[in-house]
């Protein structure tokens, strides 16, 4: 006898959006120690697709200013998705994070391919006269698995004027 598969081995994203968080150059000093009269920061990532909740945080990389992460991010995507938005913050652990800058991605753009590239960062838009340095090396990979995209149960409506299948 067949056993029913639990409904969340059915429901997996037909569609991912791989993000793969390479490295960033020439961020902003946002830690000075006065005493060495050296300053560093410890940035790390959020990743967010706009129309969803869910996000994503690398790993706190401490005292650099030139960060390498290597570190793979899926995130599944719908086709409301317009943007992906990464923001880099200095980690504080006594204290709210500093925003250092941004970088948001029409994801459309990058449908069905591979790419990668520098991106300069953005000021906040809050304050636009903010000075930001820094880009951030990225690499995004659209997947599709078409098995994984059909809807196996159709509307009453589409279904009114078709014969019901027989047994023979």
């Amino acid at each position: 006898m067949l056993k029913p598969e639990p409904e969340a081995d059915l429901v997996h994203p037909p569609t991912v959006l791989h993000v793969f968080l390479i490295r960033a150059s020439d961020l902003p000093m946002m830690d000075y120690n006065w005493m060495t009269r050296k300053g560093s920061s410890d940035p790390v990532v959020s990743l967010k697709i706009d129309s969803q909740d869910k996000v994503c945080k690398s790993k706190v990389q401490s005292r650099t200013v030139n960060p390498v992460w290597n570190e793979h991010f899926a995130l599944p995507y719908d086709d409301g998705s317009d943007a992906l938005v990464l923001t880099i913050d200095d980690y504080d652990m006594l204290s709210a994070n500093d925003f250092m800058g941004f970088v948001e991605f029409d994801i459309r753009k990058y449908t069905h391919r591979r790419h990668r590239d520098w991106y300069d960062l953005l000021p906040d838009p809050k304050r636009p006269k903010e000075q930001v340095s820094g880009k951030l090396e990225i690499v995004l990979r659209w997947w599709h698995n078409p098995e994984l995209a059909w809807e196996p149960f159709l509307d009453s409506t589409d279904v009114d004027d078709v014969e019901p299948n027989e047994l023979l």
